[in-house]
C-alpha cells in the first residue's frame, strides 16, 4: 500500500494568497497519482492579520502548533507511520522539530517537506527588519537539517537559503505554487477585454514594500483621469506604512482574491518599489492579468526583461514607465511567467518519487 502524504497548508485568509495557495495545492493533489494524501488543518485565532505583517503573529503561531497536535494524534491512532510525508505550505513551522524527534524516537523515516516563502537570510524580510536574525538563523539551520526537501520558487531565493542548509542538493528549484490556468479559471470579466487607466499597488502596506512611493506617484497624477488602487482585506489598520494619499483608493475586499482578480483584470499597471520581494506572488497574477509591471532593478531579475524596470528611487523614471503602459505603449510580459506553471506537481512528482507515495 501506498505511503500517505500529509499535507499542512497555511491558515486561509482572504487577504493573503495563502487561500490561493491552498486551493491551487488540492487542485493539484486530486489530479496526481497520489492516492493516499490527508489535509491538516488548523485552529485560528482570528480571520485577519491584526499583528504582524504576513499572517497574524499569535494566530499563525496557534494554527501551526494545533496542526502539530493533530498529526500526533494521528500517529498514536496508527495513521500516520513510517515512511509517510509530511509537506509544508511554509517551511517556518515551529513544530518540524517535534515531527523529528519522533522521527528519531521511533526509528522511522518520515519524509519532511516544505515551501520556502521567506526567510532571516533575506535582508529587507521583516524578521531581519524586526531584529529576529540572531536566533531565527539557528533555527532556520535547523530546518535546514531535518527537511528533507526544499522547494523554492528561483534561482535566487535558492542562493540566499543555501547557507542554512548543510546539504544544498536537497533544495529544489521548482516555481511559484500558482499558475495562470489557475487564476484565468476565477475571473471575469476576462482579462484584457475591459482595460482602464487603473494602477495597482499590489503588496502588504508595509514599509518594506515602500507604500510612500505609490503615494508620491499618486500625487502626480492627481490632476488626471487615472486612478491609483490598494486592496486590502484588513478591516482596521491597512499596515504599518505612512497613511495612504488621497489620491489613492483604498479598497477593501469582502470578496477576497475574487475582487481583487477583478480589478487586476481591469487595471493596466502594476507598480512596485518593494525593498524585498523574492518570490513575488503578487507580480505573477498581475502579470497574467494583463499589466504591465513597474518594478526597481534587482526584484523579478531572473523573468522580466530590463525594460520593466527603472533605477530604484528615479520616480520620474517610473512616472514616464506608467504613462507609456496608460498610452498602450507596452505589453504585459505574459510568457515571461511560464516556466512557473506546473510548479506544485514537480513538487508533488518530487515527493512521490523519493517516498513511493
Amino acid at each position: 500500500m501506498p505511503n500517505t502524504l500529509w499535507y499542512l497548508p497555511l491558515e486561509q485568509l482572504d487577504e493573503r494568497y495563502t487561500g490561493a495557495l491552498y486551493d491551487h495545492t488540492i487542485d493539484d493533489l486530486e489530479e496526481s497519482d497520489i492516492d493516499n494524501y490527508e489535509v491538516v488543518h488548523g485552529e485560528t485565532l482570528t480571520s485577519e492579520v491584526e499583528t504582524g505583517q504576513v499572517l497574524d503573529a499569535e494566530s499563525r503561531n496557534y494554527y501551526a502548533m494545533s496542526q502539530v497536535q493533530e498529526l500526533l494524534k494521528e500517529v498514536k491512532a496508527g495513521n500516520l507511520t513510517d515512511g509517510d510525508v509530511v509537506f509544508n505550505q511554509d517551511f517556518w513551522h515551529i513544530g518540524m522539530s517535534s515531527l523529528q524527534y519522533l522521527s528519531d524516537i521511533r526509528d522511522w523515516d518520515i519524509g519532511l517537506y516544505g515551501f520556502v516563502c521567506a526567510g532571516s537570510f533575506e535582508k529587507y524580510d521583516f524578521v531581519n527588519l524586526q531584529g529576529m536574525t540572531p536566533w531565527a538563523k539557528h533555527l532556520e539551520e535547523m530546518w535546514g537539517e531535518v527537511y528533507d526537501g526544499l522547494f523554492v520558487g528561483n534561482e535566487r531565493m535558492r542562493d540566499m537559503l543555501e547557507p542554512r542548509v548543510q546539504n544544498p542538493s536537497k533544495i529544489h528549484v521548482t516555481g511559484l505554487p500558482l499558475s495562470q490556468e489557475w487564476i484565468y479559471e476565477r475571473v471575469e470579466p476576462k482579462p484584457f477585454e475591459q482595460k482602464e487607466d487603473i494602477v495597482v499597488f499590489p503588496h502588504r502596506w508595509d514599509m518594506e514594500k515602500c507604500p510612500g512611493r505609490f503615494n508620491e506617484l499618486a500625487d502626480r497624477f492627481a490632476d488626471e483621469d487615472v486612478r491609483f488602487v490598494h486592496t486590502t482585506g484588513r478591516t482596521g489598520s491597512i499596515g504599518n506604512g505612512p497613511e495612504p494619499s488621497d489620491n489613492v483608493g483604498v479598497i477593501r475586499n469582502p470578496d477576497g482574491k475574487k475582487q481583487y482578480y477583478e480589478i487586476l483584470s481591469r487595471s493596466k499597471v502594476i507598480f512596485s518599489a518593494a525593498l524585498q520581494d523574492t518570490i513575488g506572488n503578487a507580480m505573477f497574477e498581475a502579470i497574467n492579468l494583463g499589466n504591465v509591471p513597474v518594478v526597481p532593478e534587482g526584484q523579478y531579475d531572473e523573468y522580466l526583461p530590463q525594460r520593466y524596470r527603472y533605477t530604484r528611487g528615479d520616480l520620474s523614471a517610473a512616472e514616464s514607465m506608467i504613462r507609456n503602459a496608460l498610452d498602450n505603449e507596452c505589453i504585459a510580459p505574459i510568457s515571461s511567467t511560464r516556466r512557473f506553471n506546473h510548479s506544485t506537481e514537480r513538487m508533488l512528482q518530487i515527493m512521490a518519487q523519493e517516498y513511493q507515495l
